[in-house]
């Protein structure tokens, strides 16, 4: 093992520095020794074994042949190197449980080795069977062997089935002849990775145009091939984002009905993403998705209708001899097959015709225009879709400002099918103004509508005015007096939000308020105008079931040329509901009607007037009334009216 080296400092040359080296004991094991003493020498006389003692320590002594003898003692620390006589070993096998999913490392395994150092650097192995899906990587620093996915497992795989695996790994260190080996078990569990998958991908079907709301016209099909029956269960869907007319619905077998009308007119093609999502409560989650091509077939549902539009004037006091006043031809919106030849005329017998559309069969033109009438010409079988109105005879303004023509169009004429499209255009004609009349003293009526809580004075009554103006012809220079009346009305908020209301179609608001007038032999005479009519129509009726005669007032006049909204109150005792005033109107609407006829082509289309009816959108709707802080101005021939601004 060694040489002891010891010191004395005497002479050399006597026995002072001559001395006797003894062991006097070692530690461990010093019953059993492993190490003798030769003189100086150190050597072992027993095998040693790092694994067991690494290290011992033996006691020395010196003593010196002097007079007096000396003693020295010491102590001799031995270490044991390493080799490789130690194979490396598994104290266990191993169990892990993997997710299909996972990919990379999912579980270590540690080897067992006496030595130490270079002697101890082990290299672990998987057998080549294990190869295909896993593969052991090395952990130096650790001395660990780290399984990873070397190819995905698939669990759903019923035709090679990959749910469970046993492995065997090896190890071994520097010396070829220490291995060891130990089984490793892996067990897979099943995860949601299976999108659902349509048959066919893509799915294309053609359907008419007006196929009924609710109807099935395709069915689609999706399988999961998940084992796992949770994650296997799907639901059908169709996406919003491809789907945005809301026109089609999917039910949970995979049915596609119709949800709204179709139009082939506006969309000849719909391309619809059909999803079919599984694990809807859970996560993960997949979406399988294929295309509907759908394709409408066309079908005659529109009638035609005049290709242009029109703004036609006629000079008052002109006579006109059979002149052309416009030319006209016919589109149908639906396709080829459903549209020409045309029929085009013009039914002055429809309702909302103006009486001098053809004087010659009313009863209502001015006694000087008995002759006036519109003739329309145009051919069906002409392939030029060309066609004229002529007009014949002179107008006066001051009794028809307006001249409404109704144009009755049919497709497919002289065809006999029954799907035959009909409908109507009234064509608006103005009479232009000449000042063809001296100034006569007259009336002007104006109503104002007044909410209490906001006065026009704090002093101001609820009252009516009269003052007179003069009025002077810029042309003749004719001066008259007109008489103007001026009417207070207030309302207050109960009122207001207690109100009747009705939508009026085809009749202006300057048209509601219009002073009729109508001939007489010394000068003209006034009749009631249309909201007159109604207030005393409606308070009729109320009147009947009511001992107090009610004062029903209208003071909101809204809209456009196209229609007039109305509401109306009882500005009295007791106040009515507007339920009450709304279905007095409902159940006597031919006779409310029958006023608007009498000046014109109105119809009572809402009662009351809901907006929500207007409304696209799904989900719960409801109309408030906004009032404005600007009133309403409406100017009319013979009267004003300066009513709230209330919309609904």
């Amino acid at each position: 093992v060694g040489k002891i080296i010891v010191l004395d400092y005497d002479d050399p040359h006597h026995n002072n520095s001559k001395f006797d080296l003894t062991l006097l004991g070692q530690t461990p094991d010093s019953t059993n020794p492993h190490f003798g003493l030769m003189v100086q020498d150190v050597s072992a006389i027993s095998k040693l074994d790092r694994e067991t003692q690494d290290k011992y320590y033996l006691s020395l002594q010196a003593v010196d042949k002097g007079n007096p003898t000396l003693t020295g003692t010491g102590t001799l620390t031995i270490t044991v190197t390493d080799i490789n006589d130690n194979a490396p070993y598994f104290n266990q096998s191993y169990k892990f449980v993997l997710s299909e999913h996972h990919r990379g490392e999912f579980g270590r395994i540690q080897e067992y080795d006496a030595d130490i150092g270079v002697n101890a650097e082990l290299t672990y192995s998987l057998d080549e069977d294990s190869f295909k899906y896993f593969k052991m990587m090395q952990d130096r620093e650790a001395n660990q062997g780290v399984l990873t996915i070397f190819q995905a497992v698939d669990y759903d795989d019923v035709q090679k089935l990959q749910r469970s695996f046993n492995l065997t790994a090896n190890v071994v260190d520097s010396d070829p002849n220490h291995w060891a080996q130990t089984l490793i078990e892996i067990e897979v569990t099943d995860y949601n990775d299976e999108v659902p998958t349509f048959i066919p991908q893509y799915t294309s079907v053609t359907i008419l145009e007006d196929l009924a709301i609710g109807t099935a016209f395709v069915r689609f099909h999706a399988f999961d091939g998940d084992v796992t029956p949770a994650y296997a269960q799907f639901e059908y869907y169709i996406s919003l984002a491809s789907d945005r007319t809301n026109s089609f619905r999917i039910n949970t077998e995979g049915d596609v009905f119709i949800r709204s009308p179709l139009d082939f007119e506006t969309q000849q093609v719909h391309m619809v993403r059909i999803l079919a999502i599984d694990n809807i409560n859970a996560i993960p989650q997949n979406t399988g998705t294929t295309t509907l091509t759908v394709s409408l077939i066309d079908v005659n549902d529109n009638y035609p209708d005049l290709a242009q539009t029109f703004s036609p004037v006629l000079m008052e006091n002109k006579k006109y001899n059979g002149d052309q006043l416009m030319v006209f031809s016919a589109t149908d919106a639906d396709g080829p097959g459903n549209e020409a030849p045309f029929m085009v005329e013009l039914d002055c017998n429809m309702k909302g015709a103006s009486p001098q559309c053809d004087c010659r069969i009313g009863a209502n033109c001015r006694n000087d225009g008995k002759n006036n009438f519109f003739q329309l010409v145009y051919d069906t079988l002409s392939e030029t879709n060309v066609g004229f109105i002529l007009v014949t005879g002179t107008f006066d303004r001051e009794f028809e400002k307006v001249v409404i023509l109704p144009v009755r169009t049919c497709d497919v004429a002289g065809l006999s099918r029954q799907d035959q499209q009909c409908g109507v255009r009234y064509i608006k004609i103005d009479i232009a103004d000449a000042n063809d009349n001296t100034n006569l003293d007259g009336e002007q009526f104006i109503i104002v509508t007044v909410i209490k809580c906001i006065c026009l004075r704090s002093n101001t009554p609820e009252m009516a005015f009269s003052v007179k103006v003069l009025v002077k012809d810029q042309s003749t220079n004719a001066a008259t007096v007109t008489n103007v009346h001026i009417t207070l009305v207030y309302v207050t908020e109960n009122d207001v939000f207690n109100a009747g209301s009705v939508r009026i179609t085809g009749i202006s608001p300057a048209d509601f308020l219009h002073l009729p007038r109508i001939p007489s032999q010394e000068m003209t005479k006034s009749m009631d105008t249309m909201n007159i009519q109604f207030q005393k129509l409606l308070t009729e009726e109320i009147h009947r079931n009511a001992t107090v005669v009610p004062k029903i007032k209208m003071f909101s006049v809204v809209g456009n040329n196209s229609y007039t909204e109305i509401r109306l109150a009882n500005l009295g005792r007791p106040q009515y509901q507007s339920s009450i005033m709304n279905g007095i109107v409902t159940a006597h609407k031919n006779e409310f009607e029958s006023i608007l006829t009498d000046f014109g082509n109105g119809e009572i289309s809402m009662v009351p007037v809901e907006m929500c009816q207007f409304d696209g959108c799904e989900g719960d709707c409801y109309t408030s009334l906004v009032v404005s802080d600007a009133p309403t101005v409406i100017q009319s021939a013979g009267s004003s009216y300066v009513g709230l601004t209330i919309t609904a």
